[in-house]
Order: C-alpha cells, then sequence, then structure tokens
C-alpha cells in the first residue's frame, strides 16, 4: 500500500435494492527506525519515504551554553529527518527514542544531576526547556524516554565534577627582542573530555607592579575572578605544552603570568592554577630587549692570488683565483650569558646600515675570550671574492636570546675592509714579450727621430702649419706695417711743427694789438 492518505468505500445492499455507501479514510505513514547502540535508539513517523540522521558530540569548545544553576553542558545529541526526494518536507508527525544516560556520559559524571534542554541546530548555543508537545522523562535507572515534534539537537546538562589538571614545570625562557617563551608540562586529569584547555594571563609593568601570588599559599577563588577579570592574553588548546608571547616586553617592562585549565566552555578552574616564578619565588619576570654593544678585538685579514690552474680550469677565469683570511681575537662576554657573532659582507662603505636586511655569510660564530677566531674566503665559492673589488667584513655580536647589534658603520673595530688586487702578472710576469730593439735616429741624431716621430702625429702636423702660416703672414704683412708706421710718423711730425708755428703768430698778434 502507497504512503499516504487512502480511502475505503463499503457499498451496502439490501435485498429490497437499497443501496448506501460508508467511507473510511486514514493514512498510511512511514516509520524510520533510529539505531545508535548503546547510546539510544528511536522511531519516527513520517509522511514521505525518510531517512534519520544523529550525532553525538561534546559541546564545542569557547561556546558558552549560560546554563546556571552550578550545572554544565554534558553532551549533544543531533537528530535529523530527511525525505528521500531531498526537496520535499518529510511530514514528520513525531520522534521517540529511549536515551542510555550510563553509556552516553563518563562515569565522573552524578547522573541524578542530569536535565535536558533542547537546542534548534547542534552548533546553536540558544537553547529552550523541553514542554508541551514535546515530552521525556528519567526513570531510576537513568534512562531517559524523549517524544518530540520536531528534529533539532537534545542537550544534556549536570554538575561536572572538579578536575585536577593542571601544569607543572612551568618555565620561562627570554627570547630576542623581549619576548618571553613559556614551557610547562600538563599533568593531572588531562584525559578528561571535559578540560577544555589552558587560559594564560597576564600582568605586565614596571618592577614593583601588581603580579599573580603563589598559589602553594592557598587559592581564593574571589581573589583570583578579580585578578583574571582583564587580564586574559591567550587560550589554548589542552594538547599545548609551549606559547610565545606577541607581545615582547619593553626594556624596563616585566610580566608575570598565571595557567589555569578551564573547561569546554571556557571556565576556568581557580584551584589548579599555576604562575612563573623567578629564581623559584612567584614575582615579575623580565625580557631583554637590548642588543649587545661589545666589539670584535684586533679584526685583521691577508688575502693572496692562489695561482691554482685547476681553479682557473673551474670558469677558465683567473679572477676567481683568490682567497681571503680574516682573523681576530675574541673579546670577553657579556655578564648576562655568551655571546655568538654573525658574519656579514657588502661591497660598499657601510653607514648606518641595518643588517637585519642583509643575509649572513656565517652565523653563529663563537669561541674562547681572548683567542683567535679566524674565517677564509674563497673566489671559488658561489658569490666568492673577486679582484679589482673592495669589500668590508662585519662581525655583529648576538646575545644570549638572539638580539643582534644591527647598526654597522664605517669605520668600527668589528668591521675590515679588504681591497683584492689584479696580482696575476706578479706570478706571471714572463708572459710579458720582450720589446724590439729601437732603430737607429737618422743620420745618427736622436732629436731628429723624436722630430721624425712628431711628424706623424696629426696634432703635431696641425700645429706645424698654423705656425708656418704665422710665420707667412708675419713676412708678407711687416713690411707693409712697418712702411705704414713711418708715413704716419711723418704726418704726425708735420702736424706738429705747423701746431708750433700757430701758436707763435698768435702770441705777437696778441703783443702788437
Amino acid at each position: 500500500m502507497a504512503l499516504g492518505t487512502t480511502t475505503f468505500r463499503l457499498r451496502l445492499e439490501t435485498p429490497s435494492g437499497t443501496v448506501e455507501y460508508n467511507y473510511v479514510e486514514f493514512d498510511v505513514l512511514n516509520a524510520i527506525s533510529i539505531e545508535a547502540e548503546p547510546y539510544f535508539t528511536g522511531e519516527a513517523v513520517t509522511e514521505l519515504a525518510a531517512y534519520a540522521n544523529h550525532e553525538i558530540a561534546l559541546p564545542y569548545i569557547g561556546t558558552n551554553y549560560a546554563i546556571g544553576g552550578g550545572k554544565s553542558p554534558l553532551m549533544l545529541i543531533g537528530l535529523e529527518i530527511l525525505a528521500d526526494d531531498e526537496e520535499s518536507d518529510p511530514g514528520l508527525r513525531g520522534i521517540e527514542i529511549s536515551m542510555n544516560l550510563s553509556e552516553l556520559l563518563p562515569d565522573s559524571v552524578e547522573l541524578s544531576t542530569v536535565d535536558l534542554r533542547i537546542l534548534p541546530t547542534m552548533d546553536s548555543s540558544q537553547w529552550n526547556y523541553i514542554e508541551a508537545p514535546n515530552f521525556y522523562e528519567i526513570d531510576d535507572d537513568y534512562n531517559v524516554n524523549i517524544e518530540l515534534t520536531s528534529g533539532g539537537a537534545l542537550m544534556l546538562i549536570g554538575t561536572l565534577p572538579p578536575t585536577n589538571a593542571t601544569v607543572k614545570e612551568l618555565n620561562w625562557t627570554p627570547l630576542e627582542a623581549g619576548q618571553i617563551q613559556l614551557d610547562w608540562t600538563p599533568v593531572g586529569d588531562v584525559d578528561n573530555p571535559y578540560v577544555g584547555g589552558w587560559n594564560i594571563y597576564k600582568f605586565q609593568g614596571v618592577q614593583g607592579s601588581v603580579y599573580f601570588p603563589d598559589p602553594d599559599n592557598g587559592v581564593n577563588d574571589g581573589l583570583w575572578e578579580e585578578l583574571t577579570l582583564n587580564s586574559l592574553a591567550v587560550g589554548l588548546t589542552l594538547e599545548a605544552t609551549q606559547w610565545t608571547d606577541p607581545e615582547p616586553l619593553e626594556t624596563g617592562i616585566c610580566a608575570s603570568y598565571a595557567v589555569i585549565p578551564v573547561d569546554r566552555e571556557g571556565n576556568p578552574n581557580y584551584q589548579m592554577v599555576n604562575v612563573t616564578r623567578v629564581d623559584g619565588v612567584a614575582g615579575l619576570l623580565c625580557g631583554d630587549a637590548i642588543p649587545p654593544t661589545t666589539d670584535i678585538v684586533q679584526f685583521d685579514h691577508s688575502w693572496a692570488f692562489t695561482n691554482d690552474t685547476d681553479c682557473f680550469d673551474r670558469k677558465s677565469d683567473w679572477s676567481i683565483c683568490y682567497v681571503v683570511n680574516l682573523t681576530w681575537i675574541w673579546p670577553d662576554h657579556e655578564a648576562q650569558g655568551e655571546l655568538m657573532w654573525n658574519l656579514y659582507r657588502v661591497e660598499s662603505k657601510p653607514t648606518n646600515v641595518n643588517l637585519k636586511y642583509i643575509d649572513p655569510i656565517a652565523a653563529d660564530l663563537k669561541g674562547i675570550p681572548g683567542e683567535q677566531g679566524t674565517y677564509n674566503q674563497s673566489g671559488i665559492e658561489i658569490d666568492g671574492i673577486r679582484s679589482y673589488r673592495t669589500y668590508y667584513y662585519i662581525l655583529a655580536p648576538v646575545d644570549y636570546v638572539g638580539n643582534e647589534q644591527q647598526i654597522a658603520s664605517y669605520p668600527s673595530p668589528s668591521i675590515e675592509r679588504v681591497n683584492i688586487e689584479d696580482d696575476w702578472w706578479t706570478y706571471n710576469d714572463h708572459r710579458i714579450p720582450e720589446p724590439k730593439p729601437e732603430a737607429e735616429p737618422p743620420l745618427g741624431v736622436p732629436w731628429l727621430k723624436t722630430l721624425n716621430e712628431y711628424m706623424q702625429e696629426e696634432e703635431f702636423q696641425y700645429a706645424g702649419g698654423a705656425l708656418l702660416a704665422t710665420l707667412l703672414l708675419n713676412f708678407i704683412l711687416l713690411p707693409v706695417i712697418i712702411k705704414k708706421r713711418k708715413r704716419l710718423k711723418r704726418v704726425v711730425t708735420a702736424r706738429k711743427r705747423n701746431s708750433s708755428s700757430k701758436r707763435y703768430e698768435d702770441e705777437f698778434d696778441e703783443f702788437f694789438e
């Protein structure tokens, strides 16, 4: 018989021929078995062919369900009824399931405290009480019989016993630029599914500021609730055993850290807190953001051309056949710890160069103070040295936490200038050809040879032509100039003579008047 509404017709006819009809209408429904042994079993009734999906999960970490009354979410059970035809409504008439709490919940949960709430979906945190037309009851064996009119998610709630999960060996390590790294070992009830992870809280300030008290002296929940109210730094999973504070501590600023286990909703268990200590005592710890200022001692170098044919055969290039040997004396370590050194090489004079943008050619060099350190570099290496180049080698100190002296300026005791000259001819002067003997000068006169050589030069020819032209002009123009000068001289003399006679005549005229 097909699913859906079915009508039966009853026809009744009497011997006298009277006929009467009666109709019976009923629905043919589909029953779906829900099997999730040993946790629960049940059945759903639908109008169309359908199937059931179910899901069992712990409450989602970090979701606050706000149960209240000292109870916490324990388990989520999702039920979904879907039609075979995905686009149709299955016409759900109801769901009945029987749930076994002893199988669903850990032994640590007191079943007498368990109750139920209903959610619209598994990922929702907005719950409601189970009220008519829905129904549930919990029997003495802690089996739950539930009747629902729609799918959704059931949430089991109850009282969680306190857990003893905590961290031991909470150690801290200063890192580069003032960062702090925390390391710990989880101990206790770390396999409890209701331990959601670790919350790390942080106080920071100058020496003398507030810090987290030692829990070995007793833990007051009210005090710790106030201390952690606005000091949460990060929440981590239960598997985490290390955390690096992303906010470096500036010079002069110190910090105190507390690690507290939390449940799946993020509620901390203050009784299981542990705090960072300095020399075994709870207090403020300080980072190190100051790079070292130590300089290297007696930084020196030597270089040489190897004249090695095997080197030449590598690339048919003699300019790579050079080696540089750098030497220095290791200085004393800093009071805070051992120094290491990074070696850099640049090809321009360093002036306030920031080394963090340059890759070192050697890293983490270290030695015994007072002893000699060395480093060799060859031209056959990748990006090796070459002739006709000037290099600046820089030794930058790195302290025990990784702070590096990153600004370099020449001159400095920690910077060595190396100028590589072309030394090939020193070893190969025999390759220079002997000059040809000089020819005898014309007529045995050396200056005639020099004159003859100059006569072949174009510049000398131009200069000689200009000189010859000047001499010819002098020969032609000089007599003309002399002749004109004589004529001018006669004219000037005559004018002077005429001028003198006229003056005397004027004087006699004045006398006779």
